[in-house]
């Protein structure tokens, strides 16, 4: 038996066909997912002319897989009279059929992708939504530059260092690379499950996530903005007063932006807050910490005015600058790349985020409350009822909120009393 690949056209592009010549007159043939400028095709030796340049040598790595996994199919037919143009053609598009509704499913990443948001409906949390869409649109751009439809089938080696080379072009981090492999291996299982074919390779469709040193704002610092006088500027009161409760309560900006005077509840000498988490839809009550409590004193029972989330993020910026937070040191924050003026004169371009050394306060951003919290709280606080603040369903969840070095909760352990010897604790003792 042979295979080979064939193109019937002189237009460009002309698709790839695979022929299957075999005993018995068998001569099966179909077309493929790709296709090729005529001019670069060997006739004569059914390949391509050059294979010196990165998307010739990509384009032939595919043929060469394809045709493998295609002999490996044939050979494991029961008998030869099944293979045929129909099951060569199943082959290069499965045709999986939901049993309930006998409706094809989509072959391809984008419909697929909408398959499953579809299907998925209410139990996708609306961030995981957007999420999956961030991806698709990149799918899309993609497509485009990469000539032709990407199947979920190709989801291997391949494919990744074709995706991560585009990704890095685009200027996007490690990590937002990192989560757009995450998120397409996961709609790939979910597909596999579904019982579409995948590559044998999708096990090794992963990436390293980079290591990004967590910032947050401790007890020493946020002394320093709590006694910041912005008497004459009523638009950084409100945004430092907000920062503060969010350091205090431990809530992500969509959800502490939405704090109203009739979410507390006063039962003698306890004060709690009440409300739904957005993104997760819990039902919260949190204890209301007194440094909370005397911005709402200090505002006659009601919280400071809402704000949306980008003029939060500039202006507690502005705050944290005032509060001499200057210090350099490492993070990643969004940069304005491929920067140019357009006619009206303002500057525009793409925002990546960009891992560098800036001052303290250039990487504050909505989020920092909610890490100050469960760090600064973190040892003073069981685990447990810190969880039951932030909303976290798991310790490792909210240990990767955690923004401090292993050094220095190393240097808080061994100020603990178990770690001190007997007679410094009986020093200790009466000292007291």
């Amino acid at each position: 038996m042979r295979i080979k690949f064939i193109i019937q056209s002189k237009k460009n592009p002309a698709p790839i066909y695979v022929r299957i010549l075999g005993a018995n007159r068998l001569d099966v043939k179909a077309r493929t997912n790709w296709s090729i400028n005529p001019k670069d095709w060997s006739k004569s030796k059914g390949t391509l002319k050059n294979l010196t340049k990165t998307p010739f040598k990509e384009l032939e790595s595919n043929l060469r897989d394809f045709k493998n996994d295609l002999i490996n199919e044939i050979n494991s037919l029961d008998s030869i009279d099944e293979l045929n143009t129909k099951w060569v053609k199943n082959f290069i598009n499965p045709s999986t059929q939901n049993s309930s509704t006998q409706d094809v499913l989509p072959k391809d990443l984008i419909g697929y992708l909408d398959y499953y948001l579809g299907v998925r409906g209410e139990e996708i949390k609306p961030s995981t939504q957007r999420k999956f869409n961030v991806v698709r649109g990149k799918l899309v751009k993609m497509e485009k530059e990469f000539g032709g439809t990407l199947f979920i089938k190709d989801v291997n080696s391949n494919f990744k260092v074709k995706m991560v080379k585009w990704y890095k072009k685009e200027g996007y981090a490690e990590n937002t690379i990192f989560t757009a492999i995450l998120t397409i291996k996961t709609l790939c299982k979910h597909a596999e499950i579904s019982g579409i074919k995948v590559h044998k390779q999708l096990k090794l469709f992963t990436y390293k996530k980079e290591y990004i040193k967590k910032i947050y704002l401790n007890l020493e610092e946020l002394e320093l903005i709590e006694n910041l006088d912005f008497s004459s500027n009523e638009k950084l009161d409100d945004a430092r007063d907000w920062l503060i409760i969010s350091c205090f309560s431990g809530q992500r900006v969509s959800d502490f932006m939405r704090f109203t005077p009739q979410m507390v509840s006063r039962n003698g000498g306890f004060i709690s807050l009440n409300f739904e988490q957005e993104k997760t839809l819990k039902k919260m009550s949190i204890a209301l910490h007194w440094k909370v409590e005397d911005i709402l004193d200090k505002r006659n029972g009601e919280f400071p005015p809402t704000m949306q989330d980008h003029t939060y993020n500039v202006r507690i910026k502005k705050v944290c600058k005032e509060a001499g937070l200057t210090e350099i040191i490492e993070g990643s924050k969004d940069v304005l790349v491929g920067k140019r003026t357009s006619s009206s004169g303002n500057e525009c371009g793409k925002y990546r985020k960009v891992k560098g050394k800036y001052p303290k306060y250039e990487l504050i951003t909505s989020h920092i409350g909610r890490r100050s919290f469960a760090t600064n709280f973190y040892g003073k606080i069981s685990i447990a009822r810190l969880m039951a603040a932030t909303g976290h369903s798991t310790e490792a969840m909210f240990l990767t909120y955690i923004g401090k070095t292993n050094q220095e909760m190393a240097r808080e352990m061994s100020q603990e009393p178990a770690f001190k010897r007997p007679e410094e604790s009986v020093e200790n003792l009466k000292a007291v």
